[in-house]
């Protein structure tokens, strides 16, 4: 009886690893993730880089859909 317990038990947690190494490998990849942003992040705010400098790179959304008369900005 004790064994069939004990077996029943080490398939369970023999189960578990696979879960465990996946959730392990996601939380690295979304720490890297926000490592590699705030390293972004900085470097656009030591060097003053304007995302805007290019015309098609900036659209204010907006003021555009406000002008589609889409939103309502009374209402916001």
């Amino acid at each position: 009886m004790a064994v069939g317990i004990l077996s029943i038990a080490m398939m369970l947690i023999a189960t578990m690893f696979p879960v465990a190494i996946y959730l392990t490998s996601v939380a690295s990849e979304r720490t890297m993730a926000a490592i590699v942003a705030d390293g972004a992040f900085a470097k656009i705010q030591l060097y003053g880089v304007d995302p805007c400098d290019d015309p098609c790179a900036c659209i204010d959304y907006e003021n555009e859909l406000v002008s589609k008369g889409k939103i309502d900005p009374k209402k916001t």
